[in-house]
């Protein structure tokens, strides 16, 4: 008599279960990996954007402010992210508002910044000390520091 071959339903099963473990446990690594870039990459941005005011602000001896808004509300943007870029001066008749929306699942937070607004003075030179936190719901945060006394901006 000659012996069959081939799995038994019980040892498909068990390869089934194990390959969609390992599928579960990639897709969730895949998803925490991409949203720590997504929120490395807005502090990035929001970096650089400041680089670029205190230059301008520099360049131009003209003070540019950038008030932050967690929650969309002062910018009349409800429940997004936003930092407002707000240029007023000879440069700017009138007040002008640049909006920068950051996608509604990043967390903005601010410390020791009055009112949520930055200040770049006529020097470049940020007129408070401060800290801004990007994060996500996952936990995943950067942090961008100012400081007043060297004018620099550090991505933390």
């Amino acid at each position: 008599m000659q012996k069959e071959r081939g799995f038994t339903l019980l040892e498909l099963t068990a390869i089934l279960v194990v390959m969609a473990i390992l599928g579960g446990v990639f897709i969730a690594f895949r998803y925490s990996v991409l949203n720590s870039v997504s929120v490395a990459l807005q502090a990035q941005g929001l970096q650089s954007n400041l680089d670029y005011l205190r230059a301008r602000a520099l360049g131009y001896h003209q003070s540019i402010q950038v008030l932050f808004d967690p929650d969309g509300s002062a910018c009349n943007i409800a429940n997004q992210p936003t930092y407002c870029l707000i240029t007023t001066g000879i440069l700017f008749p009138g007040t002008q508002y640049t909006y920068v929306l950051l996608p509604s699942d990043i967390v903005l937070s601010v410390n020791q910044l009055p009112s949520n607004i930055l200040t770049f003075g006529q020097d470049g030179l940020p007129t408070t000390n401060g800290v801004i936190t990007i994060s996500s719901a996952d936990g995943g945060a950067h942090s961008v520091l100012m400081s007043s006394g060297s004018g620099s901006i550090i991505l933390n």
